[in-house]
């Protein structure tokens, strides 16, 4: 299954804060007319479906493994399960990073309108007293 097609667990969370279902989201990409924000999150999303489809093979892997009837290698059981730490932490790392880009990165129609700038004045520090002695030059 294509990484674009496989659900992934965040697919409600982007569909909600972008207004629209993953495959109108692949659409609008297919088609160029994303904003960089939905570009970026469909990018991390492709990382998050296959550390998430990583994730189910060693799973299903250890499930075999580990079947009543079956006599799984320590060694084969030590290196699915270093498989598995890696795939784990690899999800929770996309997952928050979907989450941050999500909190940092709004999508355009939930962006305030852009404010024009508007000109201050500045305050103008109080004019220096005028001298009544003359400025003394010192050579060095």
């Amino acid at each position: 299954m294509s990484v674009a097609l496989r659900p992934s667990s965040k697919d409600g969370v982007i569909e909600a804060a972008f207004g629209h279902s993953m495959e109108e989201l692949h659409q609008q990409q297919a088609a160029a007319s994303v904003s960089p924000a939905v570009q970026r999150m469909l990018e991390l999303r492709r990382f998050l479906t296959v550390a998430e489809g990583h994730l189910d093979e060693v799973r299903d892997r250890l499930h075999t493994a580990t079947a009543p009837g079956q006599e799984p290698a320590a060694e084969d059981l030590a290196v699915d399960i270093q498989w598995l730490a890696a795939a784990t932490t690899a999800k929770a790392q996309y997952a928050q990073a979907i989450d941050e880009l999500l909190r940092t990165m709004p999508t355009s129609s939930s962006r305030p309108a852009a404010a024009r700038p508007v000109a201050t004045a500045l305050p103008v520090p109080p004019a220096a007293p005028a001298s009544t002695t003359p400025a003394v030059r010192r050579n060095r």
